[in-house]
């Protein structure tokens, strides 16, 4: 008797089909590279190196993918350099401006010196030499 036309032999083979390609049964089929040996971890189970540090829940900073890195230290001293660096570029540009202030009145002062030595070099007479001080 050929059982592939009864009808409860189609709905088996069916159902056997569909349990063979169920998300359970592929969940348990898996590979693993030449020379590694696969696992199955329960709840709790940790796979780390012994350097790993194991962390609080809530140990994450405000930034939320930092866990106690330096990475808000790193980024506060950076803008306290930056804040310092500002304030030394601030000076410095002081400085210059201080310097040029200086220079200008000093040329302008060395070219009046020389228009009274001129002045006075050629004058005439003592009359002549105060009106250079004018």
């Amino acid at each position: 008797m050929d059982r592939s036309h009864t009808p409860g032999w189609g709905h088996a083979a069916l159902a056997l089909t569909l349990f063979g390609l169920s998300p359970a049964a592929n969940a348990q089929s898996f590979s693993c590279p030449i020379g590694r040996e696969p696992a199955c971890l329960d709840y709790g189970d940790r796979v780390v190196d012994s350097s790993a540090a194991c962390f609080d829940t809530y140990q994450c900073n405000y930034e939320g993918f930092t866990c106690k890195s330096h990475l808000t230290d790193c980024a506060s001293n950076y803008d306290s350099l930056q804040n310092e660096y500002n304030a030394l570029v601030d000076k410095h540009n002081e400085l210059i401006r201080d310097f040029n202030s200086i220079r200008d009145a000093s040329l302008k002062m060395d070219e009046t010196l020389r228009d009274m030595q001129d002045c006075v070099y050629q004058a005439r007479t003592a009359e002549d030499a105060r009106a250079c001080a004018e």
